[in-house]
């Protein structure tokens, strides 16, 4: 608060001077009269403000002011620090990992979900095929297998003939599946064979179903990775609009246009009775100033130059005005 008082001196001392030399060409007649010796005065202008009826008021403006300045400055760093915190809780949301890791055990989920029912669609048209040919096999050996074997075989013969399975997977298919028709009759190992068993019809047909099977997987598969990804993206934005709302901050152009204009109009009304005051105190100088012959005076002492302090003078006028 002391500048503002310092500037308001400083604005007064400017006055005072102007105000002292133009009444001291006022008192003097068109004759010329003897040299007389110029007199200067000098005055507290921080004493003269203070003894002014307005400056309580003024004071209670300025603390007004300069409290409104730091809820201004407090405000801006706190909604900068929400804004930041909100930017990074809006990032974090937009890229949460239980989202990727929801929809990644979905996807995984519905995968095996629609090879198993592919697969069981396949397995089931190929028992029927091979039911055929047990029908048509000329020897009798089926007694000697028992179902839980031959369900053993038809799933290692599907495996080896259907689902493609390779490298260590189809050789272990194919090991166990030699073993358990070694055990049987060399009749039962020709019925239950692998493809020399099927007619060249058959084989084109389960091929056929086969092919189309990973065709429709693999359309399942796209349609499906398009699906999550579009609800990945719905998720994470509806994740980072919830992050956003969290903290309501408001618009900054129009926030702190309110707050200069809130300030502004302070101002005006410091500089209002600032006006004021300073009027009162030139009047009230220029009388001092004439009444005591005075030319010019000074708010500081100046180095070589005899100046008589007039402040109590303009208290003692300032005091009548109440």
């Amino acid at each position: 608060m002391n500048y503002r008082r310092s500037a308001l001196s400083a604005a007064a001392a400017v006055f005072l001077t102007a105000s002292a030399i133009f009444l001291g060409g006022c008192g003097q007649k068109e004759e010329t009269p003897a040299q007389a010796e110029e007199q200067y005065g000098i005055v507290d202008m921080e004493t003269l403000i203070k003894a002014h009826p307005r400056y309580s008021e003024y004071y209670k403006l300025e603390t007004e002011y300069d409290s409104m300045r730091s809820e201004y400055k407090n405000e801006q760093n706190r909604l900068i620090q929400v804004s930041s915190q909100q930017e990074q809780a809006v990032r974090r949301a937009a890229s949460d990992p239980a989202i990727d890791e929801a929809l990644n055990t979905e996807y995984q989920s519905r995968m095996q979900q629609k090879e198993d029912e592919l697969n069981a669609g396949l397995k089931a048209h190929y028992d029927e095929v091979m039911k055929k040919y047990s029908h048509t096999s000329s020897v009798p050996e089926t007694a000697a297998i028992s179902q839980d074997e031959g369900t053993r075989i038809a799933n290692l013969q599907m495996k080896i003939l259907i689902l493609d399975a390779s490298g260590e997977e189809k050789e272990k298919a194919q090991k166990e599946l030699a073993e358990l028709l070694n055990q049987k009759t060399p009749a039962v190992s020709m019925a239950s064979s692998s493809e020399n068993s099927l007619s060249e019809a058959d084989a084109k047909d389960l091929a056929s179903r086969k092919q189309a099977a990973q065709q429709e997987l693999s359309s399942y598969a796209q349609s499906l990775s398009e699906e999550l990804s579009a609800r990945r993206t719905a998720q994470q934005q509806a994740a980072a609009q919830a992050a956003q709302d969290s903290a309501q901050l408001p618009s900054p152009e129009i926030w702190n246009e309110d707050w200069q204009n809130k300030l502004k109009a302070k101002q005006k009304e410091m500089d209002d009775v600032k006006e004021s005051i300073m009027k009162d105190i030139r009047e009230k100088a220029a009388v001092v100033a004439q009444q005591k012959n005075l030319t010019m005076i000074f708010s500081s002492y100046r180095v070589n130059l005899h100046a008589v302090d007039v402040t109590g003078d303009i208290v003692s006028e300032i005091m009548h005005m109440q």
